[in-house]
């Protein structure tokens, strides 16, 4: 592909036909608008055209436009998508994005005092710090240092921080970062604080997982996974968990005593760094690598998502959306929003065509945003995309 027309659409266009340029083209050769499949039509060796449908075009941002040929054999088509080729297509003016030269481990949202919260390596000196971010200017604020790279997850009521790494884990009141109490006793990076229960707070460190009341450890413990993503269900009785180790969605029933594993659900298995969600409101368990069940682990509805593009996901089950950050061979760092309810692409963005780093993570934050670390870099966007 050499070319495209139009380069530019106006946002909240109906359907408009793009034509590519080229050579090679052939009668299978197949146009994706964001890795969003479009009826292609055929012209010749060095034309082709597509169709974008109107609901694409309703949001501001660059779309990634790419020819496939389908030359291998692979049965699964997931994977068979040698042959790309891509170029940008911009949906009105471009939105606003900051990015905050900084790499990340894991972010965090306090919504109360409209703060992010980093864990982040100085440059200089190699430490890492748990710091604010202005979501606005991508201003950094004071910090504390911390042990290592770290997970976060701020409770209910934006009351507390908690944070955790392979030495030992704390918890912070906010927004200040004051008020610091150390639990020698638990560590690992995966923590999440309990639904409507700030003081409480599940940790896992691939081996165990523990429940944290106030300054007390529950009893129990139960046998946790390599790189286990962890959250909390519908309420603070049940927690879920998924591994690249092993199959299906892990199941912990909790209660005053602590965590026991049940039999997981499901039988999915998931790639490395897998990510979880869990909506409340429609009670479906989410993981970045497409899939997603209701409690049981029954009613499959896979969202369109590659598994080699290794994703990140944050679910907003207010809008009724779904945002995967991926770093996609063909487009760069890329943000795709899904439908919760049908499962089918809203529209998607690209936040650079150059970065192809892992993404570690991705949150909502406010009205219209969302922040995804990858690499070295903290990607602040908000717009249409996320409203």
């Amino acid at each position: 592909m050499t070319d495209i027309a139009p380069r530019q659409i106006a946002p909240g266009s109906p359907a408009t036909t793009i034509v590519l340029s080229g050579t090679g083209f052939n009668p299978s050769s197949q146009v994706f608008w964001n890795s969003n499949s479009l009826q292609t039509t055929f012209v010749s060796s060095s034309s082709v055209s597509a169709i974008v449908p109107a609901p694409l075009l309703a949001v501001a941002g660059d779309a990634t436009v790419q020819i496939r040929e389908k030359s291998c054999r692979d049965p699964n088509p997931r994977y068979c998508e040698d042959g790309a080729r891509s170029t940008i297509c911009t949906v009105g003016s471009a939105t606003k994005v900051v990015v905050v030269p900084r790499e990340a481990t894991d972010l965090a949202w306090d919504a109360t005092h409209s703060l992010l919260f980093a864990v982040m390596q100085q440059p200089v000196t190699a430490d890492f710090v748990l710091a604010t971010i202005d979501p606005q200017t991508g201003g950094l604020g004071a910090g504390v240092t911390v042990e290592g790279p770290s997970g976060l997850s701020v409770s209910d009521g934006d009351q507390f921080i908690y944070v955790a790494n392979t030495s030992s884990a704390r918890r912070y009141s906010l927004p200040g970062l004051t008020d610091a109490i150390v639990f020698s006793n638990l560590n690992g990076r995966r923590v999440v604080a309990a639904p409507s229960a700030p003081e409480t707070a599940a940790f896992s460190n691939g081996f165990n997982l523990r429940i944290l009341d106030g300054t007390t450890v529950r009893p129990n413990a139960a046998q946790a996974f390599f790189e286990e993503s962890i959250v909390w269900g519908f309420d603070t009785s049940r927690l879920y968990g998924i591994s690249d180790s092993v199959p299906g969605v892990q199941v912990y029933a909790v209660d005053a005593t602590g965590a026991a594993r049940e039999a997981p659900v499901g039988s999915s298995s998931f790639p490395n760094r897998p990510d979880v969600a869990f909506d409340r409101g429609r009670r479906r368990i989410y993981a970045s690598s497409g899939e997603n069940f209701d409690e049981q682990g029954g009613d499959p509805r896979p969202f369109a998502i590659a598994i080699r593009d290794q994703c990140k996901l944050a679910v907003d089950s207010a809008l009724g959306k779904a945002f995967f950050a991926c770093a996609q061979f063909e487009a760069g760092l890329t943000v795709r929003s899904f439908d919760l309810e049908t499962q089918q692409p809203i529209s998607g963005i690209v936040l650079s065509s150059g970065d192809l780093s892992t993404v570690m993570g991705a949150i909502r934050w406010g009205s219209d945003g969302l922040a995804i670390a990858a690499g070295s870099r903290i990607y602040l966007y908000s717009g249409q995309l996320v409203r």
